[in-house]
């Protein structure tokens, strides 16, 4: 049975853990106060995503094993940085399975994926196109023709204007096999007469150290790292992981462990009894020795003070 939904956010790590099929880290990297919608359906062989966004932030995503994946802009304005490459408004990320990558965006963005189950695609779409298609080893940027993007950006946009609108058209099994035929059709079409070797590619030995940046943050979250020290375990000079840190997240290497420290934080005093939480003591649970430090960098990434915070916590606690 076809699944649809769609929902607005006003916390990141909320938004974070909604995006489905994705496991997702998503650190903001603009001041202010976060705004998202996401709207999403699953059919029984595509799945669809699209998502609106209000402030710049990075993404590392992991995506699923199996399926067939690109990722774009679905208005075609630019903006989405897919591991420190600027797409394109008439580009798309066919991406390799199981890929991890980094994904940037520099303020308010626009943008989705495609999804197709890999028997469905194996079956249809190598019939649709003539020839045999099939994900790339390493993810590519490709450029479909314009008229074949625009129409698989169209459909895209009525079918998530319809979960917004009739979701319950979306979940008649007869209006679900006619969507994903016509998007995997336009898939097909717009990847068919792509050369794959067109596009730009990005530094496959900085993806690489980038992937074990994350991997060396997410096993030791929570402890207090110097950028020397965190150099020193990725295996990278400290000269080259600020020129990655530049490309694909926009900010520098202290930045960015900076706001994963806030963020751990933010997610603590969430979690925590508004009631009893000493917001002092989180702060330099994660590193924030000096009080007046944190409340700023507080207030800068999330446009409120830690007592505001709180005082809203408290208020919807009552």
């Amino acid at each position: 049975m076809p699944e649809a939904a769609t929902g607005r956010f006003t916390d990141a790590e909320d938004y974070q853990t909604s995006l489905p099929d994705l496991k997702t880290e998503l650190v903001v990297t603009q001041s202010g106060a976060f705004g998202a919608q996401l709207t999403w359906a699953k059919l029984p062989n595509v799945h669809l995503l699209r998502a609106q966004e209000t402030l710049a932030r990075v993404a590392y995503i992991t995506l699923p094993e199996a399926p067939v994946v690109v990722s774009f802009s679905p208005g075609g304005a630019q903006g989405l940085i897919w591991n420190g490459l600027q797409l394109g408004s008439g580009e798309v990320v066919f991406h390799s399975r199981g890929e991890r990558l980094h994904q940037r965006t520099i303020g308010p963005s626009h943008w989705g994926f495609l999804s197709v189950a890999p028997t469905f695609f194996a079956r249809h779409g190598s019939a649709l196109a003539g020839h045999q298609l099939a994900p790339p080893i390493l993810g590519r940027i490709v450029r479909p023709l314009p008229v074949d993007l625009a129409r698989l950006r169209g459909l895209h946009a009525r079918v998530a204007h319809m979960v917004e609108t009739r979701p319950v058209t979306v979940g008649h099994p007869e209006v679900g096999r006619a969507v994903e035929r016509e998007l995997l059709e336009l898939l097909v079409t717009c990847l068919a007469d792509c050369d794959m070797d067109e596009g730009p590619s990005p530094r496959w030995d900085h993806v690489g150290i980038m992937a074990r940046l994350e991997e060396v943050l997410a096993v030791q979250a929570g402890q207090i790292l110097e950028v020397r020290e965190l150099c020193a375990i990725v295996g990278v000079a400290e000269r080259t992981l600020k020129a990655c840190c530049d490309a694909f997240l926009g900010i520098s290497p202290r930045r960015y462990l900076q706001l994963r420290r806030l963020k751990l934080v933010r997610a603590a005093m969430l979690r925590s009894d508004p009631v009893t939480m000493r917001v002092g003591d989180l702060a330099r649970r994660y590193g924030f020795a000096e009080s007046g430090h944190f409340a700023a960098a507080y207030r800068l990434a999330y446009g409120e003070k830690p007592s505001a915070t709180l005082a809203r916590l408290r208020n919807i606690a009552r």
